[in-house]
């Protein structure tokens, strides 16, 4: 299996933990006895996506408690970055300030074109029954998907933030998806890229002074180009909430992965001292085997940050990058990809096991 490819492949001898798995392209099957749900593909059995509903469930509940008090101070996009926002205003703030610095206007906006590329591309081509499957989102179909990536565009549409304390219009959502509701296929592929156009509109016509203007953002106040970086990562993952359970090819190297990794790579302190829990003293890699080759560093000297380099770690863990972002973001089930080998560790067992199951940082 070619690294970066999000499916977990073929079940061996069509079973999963000794159970039998099969069914048909984009259904749901719940394996018995194990804490996953799988999606059937057109060329491979089955593919772990998540963990069962009820364990879904469970695992947000004290999350969502978490993140409520944020929620009430500004809209969130549902785009995987609510726990940050209520994880400490002083973490929100030194993340914003550092992605910031990390690419040109120019380099954003040219990702985000990729990004809508890459979506339009996708739906031009679904047949009716592929809007109807699972996606890698638990509460979602690709349609669903569709539907809620348009939304955010939608309501960025003409907004020009005047502060900090300016949230995006998030508000507009949910009309647009009661209203999608209603809508042919065909005509949410003609909305969707009527939109992307409008967005690709306004993007090549911003200076540096509007992407230097404060507003809210889903990871607390930053900067108009800190929220589109924000909205490439969010793009590029759900693009593969989709393309996975479709069979469909992606590419996953490139400067828009690069840009959604470092949203991974700049909230590795907090991943590593709030979810994994690493004690004081102890140090971690994570060796990054491609499409995206890398190494992310963090230590715990008091409080968990990330440095540049760590002569001996007392764990390292390797993986693929598309696999890691995959966890950071609860997209698969870490037991499935454990046991499938596409994430190991070498160094302290204990922790190496606790970090490989204890990446996610978004819902």
């Amino acid at each position: 299996m070619p690294p970066g490819d999000g499916w977990l492949g073929p079940v061996a001898a069509g079973t999963v933990g000794g159970t039998a798995v099969t069914g048909a392209a984009g259904t749901v099957i719940a394996v018995p006895g194990a804490a996953s749900t799988l999606v059937a593909g057109p060329s491979r059995p089955a593919v772990a996506v998540s963990p069962l509903p009820e364990l879904h469930a469970a695992n947000r509940a004290a999350e969502l408690r978490t993140i409520a008090t944020a929620r009430r101070r500004m809209p969130i996009a549902g785009d995987g970055s609510r726990e940050i926002a209520a994880a400490g205003r002083a973490w929100q703030d030194s993340r914003s300030t550092e992605r910031q610095t990390m690419a040109t206007r120019a380099e954003t906006i040219s990702n985000l074109n990729r990004c809508y590329d890459e979506l339009e591309e996708l739906i031009a081509g679904l047949a009716e029954a592929d809007w109807k499957v699972q996606s890698l989102c638990p509460d979602w179909n690709i349609r669903g998907v569709v539907t809620h990536s348009a939304g955010i565009e939608n309501a960025l549409i003409g907004w020009n933030p005047t502060g900090a304390d300016d949230p995006p219009p998030f508000d507009k959502i949910p009309p647009f998806v009661a209203e999608s509701k209603g809508w042919s296929s065909e005509e949410l592929v003609a909305r969707v890229r009527s939109i992307l156009d409008r967005r690709r509109e306004e993007l090549a016509a911003a200076t540096d002074e509007d992407f230097a203007r404060p507003c809210g953002t889903p990871v607390g106040p930053a900067t108009y180009h800190r929220f589109m970086d924000i909205r490439v990562f969010d793009l590029w993952v759900h693009q593969r909430d989709m393309t996975y359970p479709l069979g469909r090819a992606t590419d996953d190297a490139g400067p828009a992965a690069e840009m959604s990794l470092d949203e991974v790579h700049n909230s590795i302190g907090f991943i590593v001292g709030k979810k994994v829990g690493l004690p004081d003293g102890h140090s971690i890699a994570f060796d990054l085997t491609g499409p995206l080759e890398r190494t992310i560093y963090a230590k715990v000297d008091g409080r968990a940050t990330k440095v540049d380099h760590l002569d001996d770690p007392t764990v390292t863990v390797t993986s693929d990058s598309t696999t890691f972002i995959q966890l950071a973001c609860g997209r698969i089930d870490p037991q499935a990809v454990i046991d499938e080998g596409r994430i190991s560790w070498t160094g302290d067992p204990v922790w190496g096991d606790k970090a490989a199951r204890s990446l996610r940082f978004t819902m």
